[in-house]
């Protein structure tokens, strides 16, 4: 059944069968004539609804933290591979096109740094 002022769908109490409940209205109304279901039937719909209500809640709440990471941090990985690419190329073509010797070039610095 559906409640009557906000449309959602109406939970049967676990305390008492008789009554339907709206968790959004916070109103119980009573089963109109309908045989009550077993005490432990009504408990095991409601554990069922509660745990569906508690899943769609996470889910929705993972995609819009899902979504804030997106925009929060843009395209920063990449951006630094593409320098740190950037600075590898650099590095090769100096030793092989400029003949540039590396080590020799650190040995030189840090000689010069003792002094």
């Amino acid at each position: 059944m559906k409640c009557p002022h906000c449309g959602e769908e109406l939970v049967r109490s676990t305390k008492n069968p008789d009554y339907l409940l709206c968790y959004t209205c916070r109103k119980k109304y009573k089963v109109p004539g309908a045989p009550a279901e077993s005490h432990e039937a009504a408990r095991r719909a409601e554990r069922e609804q509660a745990k569906a209500r508690e899943r769609d809640t996470a889910y929705t709440q993972m995609l819009d933290i899902g979504m804030d990471d997106d925009d929060d941090h843009g395209h920063g990985g990449l951006i630094f591979l593409i320098i740190l690419l950037l600075i590898i190329a650099a590095l090769v073509v100096g030793y092989f096109v400029f003949n540039i010797d590396y080590v020799a070039y650190i040995k030189d610095i840090i000689a010069h740094f003792k002094k």
